[in-house]
C-alpha cells in the first residue's frame, strides 16, 4: 500500500513543479499567431511525430529520489511555423483520445526549437528545447530549467527536465 502512495506523491510533486515553472493562469504568449522571420524552418522537423514525453524533477538534496512523469504524445510541425501537440495521460477508463491539445507557433534556429503555445500547456512547462537525433529517424527535444525552482513549501529546490522523444509517423 505504501508504494502507490509514494508514486502518487511523486506525480503530485512534478505537477506542482510544472505549475510553478510555466503554467500560471492566463495565456502564455497571448495573441501570438506568427513570429518574425528568423532563419529558415528546419525541414527535417516538419511533419507528424509520435512518441513519449518525460517531465522529471531532480531534487537538490541527494537523499530525495527524482520525480518523473511519462506519457505518450503526438506533435505536428507545419511549414507555416504552426504546431499542435497532443498529450495522452494514463488514466483508468482511458478512451484513447488526447487529454490535452496545445496549439501555437514554433521557431527553429540551428539546434534550438522554441514553442510558443497560444494557451497554458501543461505538457510544455518549458518553451526552449535542444534538437537532437536518435536512430533510425527519431527526434529528441530536451529542455532544462535554467535555475532550480522551489516547491510549494519553499524548502527544497528542484531542476526541471523535459524530454520529448518522437519518431516520424
Amino acid at each position: 500500500m505504501r508504494e502507490p502512495l509514494r508514486s502518487l506523491a511523486a506525480v503530485a510533486a512534478v505537477a506542482a513543479t510544472v505549475a510553478v515553472v510555466g503554467c500560471e493562469g492566463g495565456n502564455v504568449f497571448p495573441g501570438v499567431t506568427e513570429l518574425p522571420e528568423r532563419g529558415a524552418v528546419r525541414e527535417d522537423v516538419l511533419g507528424f511525430w509520435t512518441g513519449t514525453e518525460e517531465i522529471s524533477s531532480t531534487r537538490a538534496r541527494a537523499s530525495l529520489p527524482p520525480e518523473n512523469l511519462r506519457f505518450p504524445v503526438a506533435v505536428e510541425f507545419r511549414d507555416d511555423r504552426r504546431f499542435t501537440l497532443w498529450s495522452y495521460r494514463a488514466s483508468s477508463g482511458s478512451t484513447g483520445s488526447p487529454d490535452r491539445t496545445c496549439d501555437g507557433v514554433f521557431r527553429t534556429e540551428r539546434t534550438t526549437l522554441e514553442f510558443f503555445p497560444e494557451e497554458d500547456c501543461g505538457s510544455l512547462p518549458l518553451h526552449r528545447f535542444v534538437v537532437g537525433r536518435f536512430a533510425p529517424q527519431g527526434l529528441l527535444l530536451e529542455g532544462r530549467s535554467d535555475s532550480a525552482v522551489r516547491d510549494g513549501s519553499g524548502e527544497e529546490a528542484s531542476n526541471l527536465v523535459v524530454r520529448i522523444r518522437v519518431e516520424r509517423d
